[in-house]
């Protein structure tokens, strides 16, 4: 299974060197202290029965955490999110949209997987003062 995010400095490309070395070690347990995409955890899902990730990005630790927690509000919240926000006008009131403006944790995660998506290639940064 590969991640749903397009992420820069993903570790997709390692995915079939993660499965050979956990088929040969035996291994059952991913930590992922940097999981960005969760390419690895994705790569090594039916392997591992345990996995903890984390990310220094709250923001992609939210969207992981709303779609494990709400995964089908988060569906939904994606689905209208990609309905209402369309073209570059969309696209620029969506990225936009102040905290308070965010709502519940599953669409402030469908949030920033609508971003990701739309972004060149994945690429998405925040200035100083914690905005897209």
């Amino acid at each position: 299974m590969n991640s749903p995010l397009k992420y820069p400095g993903s570790k997709r490309w390692a995915a079939s060197i993660y499965r050979a070395a956990w088929a040969v070690n035996g291994c059952t347990r991913l930590v992922d202290p940097l999981c960005g995409s969760c390419a690895a955890f994705f790569a090594l899902i039916e392997p591992c029965n345990k996995a903890v990730i984390g990310d220094a990005s709250e923001a992609l630790v939210k969207l992981w955490t709303d779609l494990r927690d709400e995964p089908k509000l988060f569906a939904a919240a994606v689905a209208k999110l990609l309905e209402e926000h369309k073209g570059a006008r969309g696209y620029y009131t969506l990225r936009a949209c102040t905290e308070s403006d965010r709502g519940p944790a599953a669409v402030r995660g469908a949030r920033w997987f609508v971003l990701n998506r739309l972004c060149f290639n994945g690429l998405w940064r925040f200035n100083q003062k914690g905005e897209f």
